[in-house]
């Protein structure tokens, strides 16, 4: 659950969902989430096909982590290559 809340509010941060973070003692006690942003919507669209989303796994997978920009890049590079745009 620890991991859970703290992706949130990263994805809160990073501007992905609006919602909202309380904070005491340097925990977080509460997070509520209002819905998701512009940019995640862009990001979901990007990799939302399971074509994309299987390539962009397999392009990224010997890496032991990956940036949620990076696997935007990544899916939206592949989806130029299917529809022939590179």
């Amino acid at each position: 659950m620890k991991t859970f809340v703290y992706a949130l509010s990263k994805l809160i941060e990073a501007d992905f969902l609006n919602g909202s973070v309380s904070r005491a003692d340097n925990e977080i006690n509460y997070i509520g989430v209002g819905s998701i942003t512009w940019d995640g919507h862009q990001f979901l669209d990007t990799i939302r096909d399971n074509a994309v989303w299987s390539k962009t796994k397999d392009a990224v997978k010997s890496l032991s982590s990956v940036s949620l920009s990076i696997l935007s890049n990544v899916g939206e590079s592949i989806t130029k290559k299917l529809i022939g745009l590179e």
